[in-house]
């Protein structure tokens, strides 16, 4: 039997009986004086949990800086509280009786940059901060003393992470490749290079190319190399790598390969009722961007993880019918032919039917993987589908002449009749889609636009919109609740879910939290009280408990988690991961990965 004992633990107690006094002997130690010495404003940071005295404290401290010369300000130091915004957290400040009146000090709260900032970097010496303005292409150039904008950089598209030399005298900003087509450049792969910024003149003094997507930017500590890193690069296409540029000149070095291109890329994925059978979408790129992708549809044996069979028909969507005698499977158009919607048979891969969808889907660059939904007699199949992956596309930006704005959209394909109505909804060309819900009545469908942040609502009847529902983020995954009263938006980026009415058409709850980029996909458990999201570029599944609000479990898996699917008692998830060329398989009675299928080592 276990034995307790009781403990007591003492913790220090010392009580400062009169702060102010306290406060006013150690400023006037003069031990900041050299930390203060000839600067022209000083930031106080005031927290957001309230302290004895805190009015009082403050005010003083601010006192003491304006007696030395000096403007004091105050800068809120706290993350979430006052909602993460600025006029929030001036609100927590205020409420804890903090104000320019009381402590004779300006409240900041945010400085006005460009738009969508991603990246800060501050001088080493503390008086200037970089920040990298995403949509606007530039830097923008932050006086910390003043906290004014005192210049705005032109770097080039999409500018990210930011480092410095350690003289001050240099900023290096990577430069991703793909913001050069939403910004209407010369090309996908049109960027791909380091802006070098000279921090005295705030000019750009030009660029270094390195390779594909340079996300990130780090600075070695002698400050002779910057080191690249290329995180935006999923492997299906190229090497992972690690660039060196030289400081002294800004001229490129070499890389370092940290892995190989994957071979199969598997995207797609779903299970036959009794768990015997996986069928997945592999992609073959032709490493152009202008060049579409072609596939195969591989059958997977569950048991032994062996590919079994294999069919050269370019998937880029497929779904196993309910009985699991059939699968369907979307291939999109190529220069040669059109569309077509495949239904085959699950034991054999014959072709049963072959339905010719139009010219839809043409491009189909990039990692592609979208959903065909079936109605419950499975007279009726929904198809989304677009011909690039871009996940947002600003109105008016250029696109290039091989993105065809209007290739984008969702059909509904009578399998009966053997014809396909095309429903076009996007109010911005190019989408990565995935999310189409069907309500139990098959009255209404819920299809996620990605690019203008919102769920559309149509009519099945006329294929009309009823009704756009702003979510913002991305969406893209839509699941509708088994009573058809929820509607449950999965989004790429910042919140995680938005719930919404299905009735009214409201937004009801948003989950959200910050740690996550990248979801694609999400199943959920069978009672509905979890999901488990598939999240691209953090490498790992999230299991979110929606009854208690909180996160169960972050699953690591291998690299570039897309596609995930359930069996249908629930008791396993499969994920397909692009990059590591592999499916991990998840219980989800303990939520751990208990077996990987290793697409490499199987496919003879």
């Amino acid at each position: 039997m276990l034995k307790l004992a009781r403990i007591r633990q003492l913790f220090p107690h010392q009580q400062t009986k009169l702060p102010e006094d306290e406060l006013r002997s150690l400023l006037s130690s003069g031990k900041f004086n050299s930390a203060i010495s000839g600067r022209g404003r000083i930031a106080i940071a005031v927290g957001s949990r309230g302290i004895s005295n805190l009015v009082m404290l403050v005010s003083k401290l601010a006192g003491y800086l304006r007696d030395a010369g000096i403007e004091p300000v105050i800068v809120p130091a706290m993350g979430s509280h006052g909602f993460a915004t600025d006029d929030g957290q001036k609100m927590v400040l205020n409420k804890l009786g903090l104000s320019k009146e009381a402590v004779g000090a300006e409240i900041i709260s945010s400085v006005e940059v460009g738009d969508s900032p991603q990246y800060i970097a501050v001088t080493p010496d503390g008086s200037k901060a970089y920040v990298s303005n995403h949509w606007d292409n530039n830097v923008s150039v932050i006086n910390l003393s003043t906290m004014k904008v005192i210049a705005n950089i032109t770097v080039g598209p999409e500018p990210r992470e930011i480092a410095i030399t350690p003289d001050g005298s240099k900023a290096y900003v990577a430069l991703p490749g793909v913001a050069q087509l939403l910004a209407g450049g010369p090309g996908y792969l049109g960027s791909n290079s380091v802006a070098v910024i000279d921090t005295e003149q705030n000019i750009l003094l030009g660029t270094v190319q390195v390779h594909l997507d340079p996300e990130s930017v780090a600075m070695d500590p002698d400050g002779t190399k910057v080191y690249v890193g290329d995180g935006a690069c999923n492997g299906p296409t190229d090497y992972a790598e690690v660039h060196i540029v030289d400081t002294a000149d800004d001229s490129y070095l070499r890389p370092i390969f940290l892995r190989q291109p994957s071979k199969y890329s598997p995207a797609g994925i779903d299970v036959m009722p009794d768990n015997s059978k996986l069928f997945v979408t592999i992609s073959n790129f032709t490493g152009h961007p202008e060049k579409r992708a072609t596939g195969s549809l591989l059958v997977i044996d569950v048991a032994t993880g062996n590919v079994t069979d294999e069919l050269d028909i370019d998937p880029q969507a497929v779904k196993v019918s309910a009985d699991g005698s059939k699968v369907y499977v979307f291939s999109p158009a190529s220069e040669e032919g059109e569309a077509k919607l495949f239904i085959l048979d699950t034991n054999s891969l014959r072709i049963i039917k072959s339905i010719n969808l139009g010219k839809i889907g043409t491009f189909g660059g990039g990692i592609l993987t979208f959903r065909i939904l079936l109605n419950s007699a499975e007279t009726v199949a929904y198809v989304n589908y677009a011909n690039f992956d871009i996940n947002y596309c600003p109105k008016g930006a250029m696109l290039p002449d091989w993105v065809d704005p209007n290739d984008t959209g969702l059909v509904a394909v009578d399998l009966v009749e053997e014809r396909a109505d095309k429903i076009f909804y996007s109010e911005t060309p190019s989408v990565n889609y995935h999310g189409i819900a069907l309500t139990p009545d098959e009255t209404k469908l819920f299809v996620s636009d990605s690019a203008s942040q919102t769920v559309v609502v149509i009519n099945t009847s006329t294929y009309e919109e009823i009704a756009r529902i702003p979510v913002g983020n991305s969406p893209s995954e839509v699941k509708i609740s088994k009573d058809g009263k929820r509607i449950y938006v999965l989004q790429m980026f910042g919140s995680p879910m938005t719930i919404i009415d299905a009735n009214t058409h409201e937004v009801t709850k948003s989950v959200d939290f910050s740690f996550v980029h990248a979801q694609m996909a999400f199943e959920f458990s069978l009672d509905e009280r979890y999901f488990y999201a598939a999240e691209f570029d953090s490498n790992f599944v999230l299991v979110y408990d929606l009854q208690e609000d909180n996160v169960v479990k972050v699953i690591d898996t291998g690299l570039d988690p897309l596609d995930i699917t359930i069996t249908p008692d629930g008791h396993y998830i499969y994920v397909t991961e692009v990059t590591g060329d592999k499916i991990s398989v998840v219980d989800t009675t303990t939520n751990d990965i208990v077996n990987t299928i290793n697409i490499s080592n199987n496919k003879s």
